[in-house]
């Protein structure tokens, strides 16, 4: 961002650039034309990992009339490396000295921050790529403002597949990750709705604690839409408690062909399969995993075969409970997935009959 002011207090016009540089620090630098037809010098140049601050302030009389020059400060707000308390701050002011025609350091002084645990916080606001990202995956669940944990509403983030799953009021909406970047206090992510294209979520996580965190949503779509609950607010991590069992992901190990309802249903060890029918081909990827003791699968059809007409293969990202029924057969029934376990929705299965390894 350029913008000019008159900050020195000589009536003379500073040019001023703000922007981040690529450690996520804010950047201000100042240039100023001492006369006419003189070149630009630089009086100042900051970088801070919080804000920097211009404290304009109203002009004296003395100055008004031109006979005072009074220059507004500067201030750049710092973590407090010297502190054993991530959360403290330095609050560092600059003023212009007209003997060196800069602005130099006149004053510090410390801010106290709130106690979290110090060594995992500076980590988790490093701003390093994917740091954060890593500390938000799984399963988040709606924390009260009495402290409850309300379980029919929650959160999962997927860094793996890049998708946020939203579930409230017994209603699922599944949103494409399409990015995200650190903030000083977390994360901030644009997703995309994958039913309703025309809808977009902006999701901004602070950082609580290392077991909670805080959400603002904000939506923008072409048609109007209601939200039958707020996303906004704290929410806190499942902990080994309340969970009944980790989810166990297997490594994709199948290179076979399936005669199935869908069409020829073939797995690659890849992680990729692909269903043909009709002359007509459908891609996507798959995974094994296991969870409180079940074998799942889970397929993931391509995007861009979303909006082709009729699918010869499954409609959307779809869950299997897997059953094998013989060495050479294995039965799928369509489960839902949620925070209090798998639910059948007894649906007719799926028969997968083995046409030979490939």
């Amino acid at each position: 961002m350029l913008f000019t002011m008159d900050i020195i207090g000589d009536r003379n016009n500073c040019i001023i650039v703000t922007g981040m540089n690529n450690r996520n620090e804010h950047t201000m630098t100042i240039f100023r034309q001492p006369a006419v037809n003189r070149p630009f010098a630089t009086i100042a140049k900051l970088q801070a990992d919080g804000s920097i601050v211009i404290n304009e302030t109203m002009r004296s009389l003395a100055y008004q009339q031109g006979m005072a020059q009074e220059s507004f400060t500067i201030t750049a707000y710092r973590h407090d490396s010297a502190s054993s308390n991530i959360m403290d701050q330095l609050e560092v002011t600059y003023a212009f000295n007209p003997s060196s025609q800069q602005f130099e350091q006149n004053r510090v002084a410390r801010i106290p921050g709130s106690q979290i645990e110090q060594q995992r916080v500076r980590e988790l606001l490093s701003g390093r790529p994917r740091v954060f990202e890593d500390f938000i995956h799984g399963l988040w669940y709606f924390s009260t403002p009495d402290g409850e944990v309300d379980i029919t509403q929650y959160l999962y983030f997927d860094t793996v597949q890049r998708e946020i799953i939203f579930f409230g009021n017994d209603t699922q909406q599944s949103f494409s990750w399409q990015h995200s970047s650190p903030t000083r206090q977390g994360l901030y992510i644009i997703s995309q709705s994958n039913s309703i294209r025309t809808l977009r979520r902006f999701v901004d996580i602070e950082l609580e604690s290392l077991d909670s965190i805080r959400l603002r949503v904000n939506e923008n779509v072409n048609i109007r839409i209601m939200v039958s609950s707020s996303w906004d607010g704290s929410y806190r991590r499942v902990s080994l408690q309340s969970a009944q069992e980790r989810e166990t992901h297997l490594q994709p190990d199948i290179d076979a062909v399936f005669d199935s309802p869908w069409g020829r249903l073939r797995f690659y060890n890849s992680g990729e399969y692909t269903i043909t029918s009709a002359g007509t081909l459908t891609r996507g990827r798959y995974v094994f995993f296991r969870l409180n003791g079940y074998k799942l699968l889970e397929l993931r059809p391509e995007e861009e075969i979303e909006n082709r007409g009729e699918r010869n293969g499954p409609a959307s990202r779809m869950a299997f409970r897997v059953e094998n029924i013989s060495a050479n057969s294995m039965r799928l029934s369509r489960v839902r997935i949620g925070s209090s376990g798998i639910h059948d929705l007894q649906e007719t299965p799926i028969l997968l009959t083995s046409m030979g390894e490939t």
